[in-house]
């Protein structure tokens, strides 16, 4: 939330540049300067945090940019408070030197700190502020990186409030019981953060923290509401909600008017709760809302006004899916008044009782995920001709027969797509309702489970990673399958029967196959004679197979094979002598195997070691 901490002071800034306090000459200079320089920063740590690495060398010159940052917000705080005092009597010639030369001083000092604790920047000496001398971040719980703040036990926790000036608290914790009162004293507070709670609730001095800007909570598994109240913290910009299962949505959270960020907003059945508190917020990134079947006014929905958020990247729609919902339509309905932003790219909709999709998905231009989980359509045809529409996942929908239902237009359906998942489809039928339909030109990676694939046809060239769950490989690998598989990579076959069935000349298409995992196959005794055939398979995986009784003499035919990982199959005896001929294989990998973990153990004078003594990389 590093990257959200220096939006709020960019947006702090641009505010005072507008005020009196910015028409001085000289102070907006430089105020632009420093506008200019935050939001650099702002993109370098956007950018860090969707790596999510950062070289050891730069974490302490990020630690001295939120030290400087802290001081940018005290100097801020001071101009907001003398605006406030001259607001309405004007600013004379002699108060415009003095604050010129004081706070113009201040923000210069403060760009320049900037610039030079910016990773990669030559560091010049400066004065330090007294300051910078004060605690202003605290992390605590033995679960939070003790290098990344400052660790302090919780039992110390009455300490914390010594630190009158503190900006950031992040409490990792298990305690049961209500959360210490004394917390409400850190006035300054601006970031406070629980990780792995069962407190229950937060206290009702909890809305004292006035200066409040971030509260995230995360993993609390019993809270259950937070304080009434909260809607009189009007600083709060970003409330992250994430792993609370039992939390209901503050009440009247519209009144929060300042609030960019609401990860979650569960809909209740009382004014107040519903789902017109979103009308006049600006949200961005990410948006749940959830218990959408509480939904009885559609024009209460319509108001949500999610069409007026455009800075809104990522939502989900959820039901609670009960198949015993009583209208069908009106979840369509809801759905349908639910309309996003076209600036949407990750959508996803759980527990819909409805058998069409809204008309609106057709305007998501920039949609690029989909996720359709548990849900009652009959058909997709919205989706299809989305333009940059790449990832797609469809899971428990019982009802599906087609992916295309049918094509209003000739164009190639799912032009764009990369990636599909498909989970538990118990009618498909195909991929489309019409003969000769041109799908899925650029499908590159695959994901089936527990679907009946006898019908489908790979209509891809370009497949390179294929995963089967719980399926008949009688009918997964028919030869029109295989005949079209020439650019696959990596296959993953996972609780799959028959699969020793596969022919030799069926598997000998698969010429440019690198990585093959097979597990959870409970018939399996001898590895497909065809895999011998595969001279391009570098890693091969082999896990939970209690029938598999060997292992065949001919691996030494896999000659680019230099990965071998077999885990949970006790029944294999011995690795066969030929292992010794593996000249290029560097990694052997045995976990669970009982008698032959035993026999290549060299501490123990394993009967195997000796064949596989030629081996860079062990792990018995």
């Amino acid at each position: 939330m590093e990257a959200a901490f220096f939006q709020i002071l960019i947006e702090n800034v641009n505010s005072l540049m507008t005020s009196e306090v910015g028409l001085i000459k000289g102070v907006g200079e430089e105020m632009q300067k420093l506008s200019n320089t935050l939001t650099t920063i702002q993109a370098m740590l956007e950018d860090a945090e969707e790596r999510q690495s950062r070289d050891r060398s730069n974490q302490n010159s990020l630690g001295q940019l939120n030290d400087t940052a802290y001081e940018i917000e005290d100097l801020l705080d001071d101009c907001n408070t003398e605006v406030s005092k001259l607001k309405g009597k004007g600013i004379n010639f002699l108060k415009k030197v003095l604050y010129k030369r004081k706070v113009g001083r201040r923000i210069k000092e403060a760009c320049e700190k900037l610039e030079n604790n910016i990773p990669g920047a030559k560091t010049k000496s400066s004065r330090t502020s007294a300051l910078n001398s004060k605690i202003r971040e605290v992390r605590c719980g033995s679960k939070i990186n003790p290098n990344s703040g400052i660790a302090v036990e919780v039992s110390k926790l009455s300490y914390i409030i010594k630190y009158n000036r503190l900006r950031t608290l992040k409490l990792c914790w298990a305690t049961t019981g209500e959360m210490p009162s004394a917390i409400c004293k850190l006035k300054e507070l601006r970031c406070f953060t629980l990780i792995v709670s069962s407190i229950r609730s937060l206290p009702r001095t909890f809305c004292r923290l006035s200066k409040l800007q971030i509260l995230v909570l995360k993993d609390c598994f019993e809270l259950e509401s937070l304080p009434k109240n909260i809607r009189s913290m009007t600083n709060l910009r970003h409330i992250i909600l994430e792993g609370c299962g039992k939390l209901m949505s503050p009440f009247k959270i519209g009144e929060l008017t300042s609030l960019k960020t609401l990860s979650l907003f569960i809909v209740g059945d009382k004014k107040g709760n519903q789902l017109d508190e979103l009308e006049h917020l600006n949200l961005g990134g990410s948006l749940e809302i959830k218990n959408l079947e509480s939904v009885q006014d559609l024009s209460i929905a319509e108001r949500a006004n999610l069409d007026q958020k455009p800075n809104l990247r990522d939502l989900v729609l959820r039901w609670k899916g009960d198949s015993t919902s009583p209208k069908p339509t009106v979840d369509e309905k809801v759905l349908e008044a639910l309309e996003p932003h076209p600036n949407l790219i990750t959508l996803e909709i759980d527990g819909f009782r409805g058998c069409e999709l809204a008309l609106w998905m057709k305007k998501m231009a920039n949609l690029t995920r989909i996720f359709i989980r548990n849900c009652s359509c009959t058909h997709l045809s919205p989706l299809g001709d989305l333009p940059r529409l790449k990832y797609l996942y469809l899971s428990d929908a019982k009802a599906l027969e087609y992916i295309v239902e049918e094509s209003e237009t000739p164009c190639t359906k799912f032009a764009s797509l990369e990636a599909l998942g498909l989970n538990d489809l118990p009618e498909l039928k195909g991929w489309s309702k019409e003969e000769m339909v041109d799908m899925f030109p650029n499908l590159q990676r695959l994901g089936i489970t527990r679907c009946d694939l006898s019908k489908l046809t790979p209509t891809s060239t370009c497949l390179s990673k294929l995963d089967f769950q719980n399926c008949k490989i009688e009918s997964c690998f028919p030869e029109r399958w295989l005949q079209k598989l020439h650019s696959l990579e990596e296959l993953s076959v996972y609780e799959c029967t028959e699969l020793a069935n596969v022919s030799a000349e069926e598997i000998k298409n698969l010429h440019r196959l690198r990585r093959l995992s097979i597990a959870y196959d409970h018939d399996l005794v001898s590895l497909p004679q065809g895999l011998q055939h595969i001279p391009s398979l570098q890693s091969l995986s082999l896990k939970a197979l209690p029938q598999l009784t060997s292992l065949p003499d001919w691996l030494p035919n896999l000659a680019s094979l230099t990965e071998l990982n077999i885990e949970d199959c006790p029944e294999i005896p011995s690795l066969p002598s030929s292992i010794r001929g593996m000249a290029n294989l560097k990694r052997l990998s045995i976990k669970g195997c009982g008698q032959l973990g035993r026999r290549c153990e060299k501490p123990y004078g394993g009967a195997d070691w000796d064949k596989i003594s030629h081996i860079a990389q062990l792990d018995i």
